[in-house]
């Protein structure tokens, strides 16, 4: 029996976990992934990925620690035959997956790998990775899967949130940036790594959570407690409203949970009489922001729906 090993972003793993070595690999791995994806390290991530996928094959095909060797295509033609057609699972481009995989291993890479790599990581590596692990080992990465995944018909039941692997703290923005990669692919000039955005976030403020001294918690709730803090957000909110349009609104932030500290702006040629579109983003509390030209990600992120906030605008400029 093995010691349990301890994760960061995950709040269940599968029961064969204790088992099965290749399995606690495998998830250890796809936690590095994302270290790495919050560095924009997209090359390395995708090497961590590929490993996830094959310890986690080979944990499924109880490969035992003598045939180590194992190869990663023929656990792959393994599991085709395992597993249920779906789109996020596609034997030709698991191919292409490994293929620059084996590339990078034994070649390196440039940063004009970033954007291929990170395109394979939204298209294939993450996407087939949840594949594997929720229907290999009934362990569904994000909560969005138990509605979007081929499932037997019903509701999810409440035992099955609760085989959920990832916090939704992370989970949420990794569902967003796979979902809207897929919305968004087809359209040109976008670049794979704003999908990345959110959830790169999301992990460099929980990483920063996790690594700040007590004697720096307790300069921050004096600075909270008298009123600095507040200040300087207040600093903060001034100078970007300036640089945004009279047509915005203030939300909760999704990154870092703070009310009334995200700044959405509006584009303002479009309030007369075209649909809905959202340009920039920041939050005056955690600082996140997103490229202009990826202000389209701003609906999908929020939590709430915009359109009552773009109405009212439009009321107040008397166009409603």
């Amino acid at each position: 029996m093995m010691t349990t090993p301890e994760f960061r972003f995950l709040r269940f793993t599968p029961a064969e976990l204790e088992d099965s070595p290749p399995l606690a690999s495998s998830l250890q791995a796809f936690e590095t992934s994302l270290e790495l994806v919050s560095l924009a390290r997209y090359p390395a991530a995708l090497l961590a990925c590929v490993n996830a996928w094959e310890s986690a094959l080979k944990a499924a095909f109880q490969i035992p620690e003598s045939d180590w060797k194992a190869n990663l295509r023929t656990l792959l033609m393994k599991a085709d035959d395992r597993i249920t057609p779906c789109e996020w699972w596609s034997p030709a481009r698991n191919l292409i997956l490994r293929e620059k995989r084996n590339q990078i291993t034994h070649y390196g890479y440039t940063p004009k790998d970033t954007d291929a790599c990170a395109t394979l990581l939204l298209e294939v590596g993450y996407p087939g990775l949840a594949c594997l692990y929720e229907q290999l080992f009934d362990f569904p990465l994000m909560r969005q899967q138990l509605g979007d995944f081929p499932r037997t018909s019903g509701s999810p039941s409440t035992s099955d949130f609760d085989k959920v692997g990832l916090i939704s703290q992370w989970g949420d923005p990794l569902w967003l940036a796979l979902d809207q990669f897929q919305r968004h692919q087809a359209t040109q000039n976008l670049a794979p790594t704003w999908f990345f955005h959110p959830l790169a976030s999301a992990l460099r403020l929980g990483f920063q959570k996790s690594w700040t001294s007590p004697a720096e918690n307790e300069a921050l709730v004096l600075a909270e407690s008298d009123g600095i803090l507040c200040e300087q957000q207040e600093q903060v909110r001034r100078q970007v409203v300036r640089q945004m349009s009279d047509c915005q609104t203030t939300l909760f932030c999704p990154i870092c949970d703070t009310a009334d500290t995200f700044l959405i702006e509006f584009d303002e040629d479009a309030l007369d009489d075209g649909p809905m579109t959202t340009k920039w983003c920041f939050c005056v509390a955690c600082h996140f922001s997103l490229p202009s030209a990826a202000g389209f990600l701003i609906p999908a992120l929020v939590t709430e729906d915009l359109f009552p906030h773009w109405q009212a605008l439009r009321v107040d400029c008397g166009l409603e």
